[in-house]
């Protein structure tokens, strides 16, 4: 098991040093922030193993673009956590793509459905209409996913952002 701990180990320092970015830079290549998603890919595909597959479509034209930092980790952990881990077992997609101007980084997974209560309270959390002592007890509040939104707001316009909905 050597080389699984070192792979592990590796991953994980990739993670944590990406998180700490000691440049401070606000916006990095996407290739970067893709070199992240591979990483914690790895670790989270050690912990499912066969219950989880990934697959990843990118755009290669689109690698250089700059993008804010820590924007799919806390989406692919969000859809993994809440999504996956709920039915044991899943498929999770990651594409990349441009769509007339726009750059759309899409995240899909196959777990639980959501329902109309969780849609509600999704959007509460994006507009930043929902805070942890609103909730009932037990229930997660996904900072993560408020925090990715506000900063691709702050750095494009509020017509930019996440959009989290039911898969059809």
């Amino acid at each position: 098991g050597d080389i699984t701990v070192s792979k592990m180990i590796e991953a994980l320092g990739t993670l944590l040093d990406y998180s700490m970015d000691r440049n401070s830079r606000r916006l990095i290549p996407l290739s970067e922030e893709l070199r992240c998603a591979d990483a914690y890919f790895y670790i989270i595909s050690m912990r499912f193993g066969q219950r989880l597959m990934v697959e990843k479509e990118v755009d290669d034209e689109l690698l250089q673009i700059p993008v804010p930092q820590l924007i799919l980790q806390p989406i692919l952990e969000n859809a993994i956590k809440h999504g996956v881990e709920v039915v044991k077992k899943g498929h999770v997609w990651l594409n990349v793509y441009r769509e007339e101007e726009n750059v759309i980084l899409s995240v899909i997974n196959t777990g639980k459905d959501m329902t109309i209560e969780d849609q509600k309270r999704i959007n509460d959390i994006l507009g930043g209409n929902y805070h942890p002592d609103m909730g009932e007890p037990g229930i997660h509040v996904s900072l993560g996913i408020r925090n990715v939104n506000e900063r691709i707001q702050l750095i494009y316009g509020e017509n930019y952002g996440l959009t989290i909905e039911p898969y059809e």
